[in-house]
Formats: C-alpha cells, sequence, structure tokens
C-alpha cells in the first residue's frame, strides 16, 4: 500500500543520489535543487538571453522572473540589446538581436541573440543553423 509505495519513492531517491543526479521524493518532485551556476554553459546562454528585459532612462524594467533568472546564473543585463556574464569562471556575452512577444495563440514569446562569447561552450555549426532557420 502507501508504506510500499513510499518506500520505492525513498529508493528512487537514494539511487538518483548515488548515481550524482537530485533526488526525486514522492510524486516525482525534486528535492535538491542544483545550483545555476553549475548548469551547462549552454543552458546558463538560455537563460540569460530569453527575457523580455529593457533599459528605460538607466533602469531595468521588465518581469521579476526574467530579471531573478538573469541574475541567478550570474549574468546582467549591461547595455540596451547586451547580456554579460558577472561569474569571472565563466565569461561571456550575448547580444539579443530581436524579440517576439508573446503570441497568446502560439502560447510562446521568442528571442535571437547572438552568442558574442561564450567560455565552455562552442556555437552550433552554421548549418544547424540554417536548417532550423527555415
Amino acid at each position: 500500500g502507501k508504506a510500499a509505495a513510499g518506500k520505492a519513492a525513498a529508493g528512487k531517491a537514494a539511487a538518483g543520489k548515488a548515481a550524482g543526479g537530485a533526488g526525486t521524493g514522492s510524486g516525482g518532485l525534486v528535492s535538491e535543487l542544483i545550483s545555476p551556476l553549475a548548469l551547462p554553459a549552454p543552458s546558463v546562454a538560455v537563460l540569460a538571453g530569453c527575457h523580455h528585459l529593457m533599459l528605460v532612462d538607466g533602469e531595468l524594467l521588465g518581469d521579476p522572473m526574467d530579471k531573478a533568472a538573469v541574475g541567478a546564473v550570474g549574468w546582467s543585463y549591461a547595455l540596451e540589446g547586451l547580456c554579460v556574464s558577472r561569474a569571472p569562471s565563466r565569461r561571456g556575452s550575448l547580444r539579443l538581436l530581436q524579440r517576439f512577444a508573446f503570441a497568446s495563440s502560439l502560447k510562446r514569446s521568442s528571442t535571437v541573440v547572438e552568442v558574442e562569447s561564450l567560455d565552455g561552450a562552442a556555437p552550433p555549426p552554421q548549418q544547424r543553423l540554417r536548417a532550423l532557420c527555415k
């Protein structure tokens, strides 16, 4: 019954921890969080570049969740259209080329960025990028 299910969930969590992953509790929820600074460079670039923050009269405006995500991965919105890493261990900069506002019919928003530099990540091959843009 419930006791067996609880023991199975505890066993899965222990196995996940032993394998180096985050443990899961009942219901599949993650019981341990990974530091945003420990994420792979491409994941950090997504969090740092996919937002709708903007500078207006020197003040950073936008969704508080976007501000928190950019700050949590050690990046900042430096100039209009430019995000830079503040983490000494991972240097990088992204230029925001185009933003597409949230479209309720599509249930998404999009941002096109140029990776100017990003320590720890190789840019994807140009052929692959061209194929994605068609």
